[in-house]
């Protein structure tokens, strides 16, 4: 259970929350807020807080960068190929039935839209990996590298008006 995804001055104060253990309790006493019938089952198996709860300090991580995805210069090419893998499911004798989406396959890296056009695209990917059809204006057949920066919402890159 994914208790809080924090970034910038909300991640650094819970630095200061203390080890594992007073961690979960503070935020199970924020989530009893919004539903206490849920939050009195939020604890780990047999109390046990050092093994089954798994904390990850973003700011502290070498090499996170911080909270969200920035491509490195010269890095648009890479991106690209993340962003159009999921139309390798277009040629069947080389589709790896496997599709990448998340807001680090997009080019709007750490935002949500990014994440969910990349979803829509793997979605159409395992339709079309299945046997299935997929409507006229879609992703797979809509879309094509190099990505068009003037398509930057959703509904623009899936052809929905």
């Amino acid at each position: 259970m994914l208790l809080s995804c924090a970034w910038e001055d909300d991640a650094i104060k819970q630095l200061a929350l203390g080890d594992n253990q007073q961690r979960v309790q503070r935020l199970v006493a924020d989530l009893a807020q919004t539903n206490a019938a849920f939050a009195q089952y939020v604890v780990p198996i047999d109390n046990d807080y050092q093994t089954y709860v798994k904390i990850i300090d973003w700011d502290l991580q070498p090499g996170y960068y911080g909270a969200f995805k920035l491509n490195f210069a010269g890095g648009d090419a890479q991106s690209q190929q993340l962003f159009f893998q999921f139309q390798d499911s277009k040629q069947p004798a080389t589709d790896p039935f496997i599709y990448l989406a998340g807001d680090s396959c997009s080019f709007t890296g750490g935002w949500v839209e990014g994440a969910l056009q990349t979803g829509i695209n793997a979605v159409c990917a395992v339709i079309r990996s299945l046997g299935g059809s997929v409507v006229q204006n879609n992703p797979l057949d809509n879309m094509s590298p190099p990505y068009d920066y003037s398509a930057t919402s959703t509904s623009k890159a899936i052809g929905l008006h």
